[in-house]
């Protein structure tokens, strides 16, 4: 029994998957990084587009979460540049404005170049966390089956 109990609390410390969070708002950032080390994964975090790049290529994430509007390199624009090295990446894309059209309209864009899931902030925390652990192949769906072979 006791063998058990250590492999148990061993598979519940171990992450459950490396993820780069990519925002350019601190506190958010802060918030949702809160929410997915509680979930426990490990977590890195980048404050725009060039700086995750730079994260990226020295550690690979098994997924990238990006907000869609930040000054500089935007998450459309860090989306394309990652998967023109790294095709195999997967992401998940967030966006909230004072313009809803502006937000959906990110969202879409994510979505039709290969984002996994999308987010209007602010989340909320159980299909978000339902959403990474599918992105990254620890939910009931294998993230291949949610977008096939991959961006196009």
């Amino acid at each position: 029994m006791i063998d058990a109990d250590v492999q148990a609390t061993a598979e519940r410390a171990r992450p459950r998957g490396r993820i780069l969070l990519i925002d350019d708002n601190e506190s958010f950032r802060a918030s949702v990084r809160a929410i997915l080390e509680h979930a426990g994964y490990d977590v890195d975090e980048a404050g725009d587009g060039r700086e995750a790049l730079h994260k990226y290529s020295e550690r690979p994430a098994d997924l990238i979460i990006t907000d869609m509007v930040m000054p500089g390199m935007n998450g459309m624009e860090t989306m394309l540049e990652v998967w023109r090295d790294y095709p195999q990446a997967r992401f998940i894309a967030m966006s909230g404005s004072v313009h809803a059209f502006n937000t959906e309209f990110n969202l879409e864009c994510a979505r039709e170049f290969g984002a996994l899931h999308t987010f209007t902030k602010p989340i909320e925390r159980e299909p978000f966390l339902s959403a990474v652990a599918q992105a990254l192949g620890n939910g009931r769906e294998s993230p291949d089956a949610a977008i096939g072979a991959g961006p196009s």
